[in-house]
């Protein structure tokens, strides 16, 4: 083979080897949206009234890889903002993905939310993280063979108010979940995991009622499952 030919051929193989590895190295036009837009979380810090939220109250978002994939330690601080002094936050700029919720001050942390998994570009608003309150409610999402859930989205909306208030938390490994109101009142609340189902249970007020007695209600949503009472009273609404 004479040695321009050869020459000529090593030359073409060396162009298609740098366009391959070009084009397997640039993103697919459309894909920078699906994996780089931040999402963002709104929404209010509950405390007991008259008592104010402190000051210097960071909300600071958490990365949680999925399980199997994480390395030991508890994640990395991925985006944070002050709270208002009215209790109010929006957090934006936050990676899609597995994120915990957490209130930090002076560098330490003062409580936990649920696990949120969020999609590229999502906007979740209603957010509610606890502090301190007066009224609690708490429970659990269980799924198929009474298994925790976690990230299921926990909506919480009074039976009493026009326009509907509404809180919004997120489970965490053990399925729990916690909310904290100013008001005794009656609630509506439903657990949703995409592909798992959905489940919704109506409280009526604590009978702990008063402005000075604090009360704390249970309760357990089965993904999939609604009491029969909760059906009966979500159609009369409807």
């Amino acid at each position: 083979m004479p040695v321009s030919r050869a020459v000529a051929l090593i030359f073409a193989f060396v162009v298609i080897a740098l366009l391959a590895h070009a084009f397997r190295g640039s993103p697919v036009r459309g894909d920078e949206g699906r994996t780089g837009s931040p999402a963002r979380l709104r929404g209010r810090v509950a405390h007991c009234p008259g008592t104010g939220v402190p000051s210097g109250l960071r909300v600071v978002a958490i990365a949680v890889p999925d399980a199997g994939r994480a390395s030991r330690g508890s994640g990395s601080a991925v985006a944070e903002i002050e709270v208002e002094p009215d209790g109010s936050f929006d957090l934006p700029g936050v990676p899609s993905g597995r994120i915990r919720l957490v209130l930090r001050r002076r560098g330490m942390t003062v409580a936990r939310g649920g696990l949120f998994r969020l999609e590229p570009g999502e906007v979740v608003d209603d957010v509610a993280l606890c502090l301190t309150a007066a009224h609690l409610v708490s429970g659990r999402v269980l799924g198929t063979g009474e298994r925790p859930v976690a990230t299921a989205r926990v909506v919480a909306t009074t039976r009493i108010d026009e326009p509907l208030r509404r809180l919004v938390t997120s489970t965490d490994e053990g399925g729990f979940f916690v909310l904290g109101l100013a008001d005794n009142i009656p609630l509506r609340l439903e657990a949703r995991l995409p592909g798992a189902g959905s489940a919704a249970e109506n409280l009526d007020a604590s009978p702990e009622d008063g402005v000075t007695s604090a009360s704390w209600r249970e309760v357990v949503l089965r993904l999939g499952k609604s009491s029969p009472r909760a059906r009966s009273l979500a159609a009369q609404e409807r």
